[in-house]
């Protein structure tokens, strides 16, 4: 075979695969979900003005599908002690870890590096937070999280411990 026939075989060849790819990429990209308007996309990590230690806003895998009546009985009684007392009892089981609340997106309020925390995995989640409230009751028991989490962090970060000064 000539080298110019050869040449217009490879190139029929090399055509013909990059065709089947394009097909087989035009195949999967129908099945894609279609694409929903920015509005409706989760913001990516942001941190809320305020104070030193803003909460974080993240959004994806950490937010819970649903809440169900069982967790907002959870919260209402996770919220029932106060976060001294609520500290006290992790510190002398030697958990030092932060509380988060879930909401529009999830937040660590009153943490310097709330990114840090959240990696490291030293987050709490208190449980029956959503970013969708099933009542009234419990839109105002997640509000309510919100500074039961911040005053919570503020007593545990004002502790001498490493993990907590980080």
């Amino acid at each position: 075979m000539s080298g110019w026939l050869r040449l217009a075989v490879s190139a029929a060849v090399a055509t013909a695969l990059l065709a089947l790819v394009i097909s087989v990429g035009a195949h999967f990209l129908e099945r894609l979900p279609a694409p929903q308007p920015p509005d409706a996309v989760p913001p990516a990590a942001t941190e809320e003005p305020g104070e030193a230690g803003a909460a974080l806003s993240l959004s994806g895998d950490l937010l819970p599908a649903s809440i169900t009546e069982r967790e907002v009985a959870e919260l209402r009684e996770f919220l029932a002690e106060s976060p001294g007392t609520r500290l006290r009892r992790a510190l002398a089981g030697s958990d030092l870890r932060f509380l988060g609340v879930h909401g529009r997106g999830v937040a660590v309020p009153g943490v310097e590096d709330p990114e840090r925390a959240v990696r490291e995995d030293r987050v709490l989640w208190i449980p029956g937070t959503s970013e969708r409230s099933i009542s009234d009751e419990h839109e105002a028991l997640i509000e309510r999280s919100l500074g039961y989490a911040r005053a919570y962090n503020a007593l545990l970060s004002r502790r001498s411990s490493p993990r907590a000064a980080d």
